[in-house]
């Protein structure tokens, strides 16, 4: 689940700079993100359960998607 997570925060920061490109992302923008901090969460929560590896990247991929909220609020 955490490489999942992985694989949605790349997702994320393409759809990131696209949005800040010329085309206007908007609609999957939020989807992206919402899926990126869900897989992140449930990565992180099974590595700790299972005490597998992973947990960097679901960590990293939590912080991207608060970082990216915070930043929207932020600047609204």
């Amino acid at each position: 689940m955490a490489i999942i997570s992985g694989v949605f925060l790349l997702l994320l920061i393409g759809v990131v700079i696209a949005m800040f490109s010329t085309w206007n992302g908007g609609g999957i923008f939020w989807y992206v993100l919402l899926f990126t901090f869900l897989t992140g969460l449930i990565g992180l929560l099974l590595a700790i359960k299972h005490n597998e590896r992973g947990k960097g990247i679901a960590i990293l991929s939590l912080a991207v998607s608060l970082l990216i909220i915070g930043l929207f609020i932020a600047t609204r």
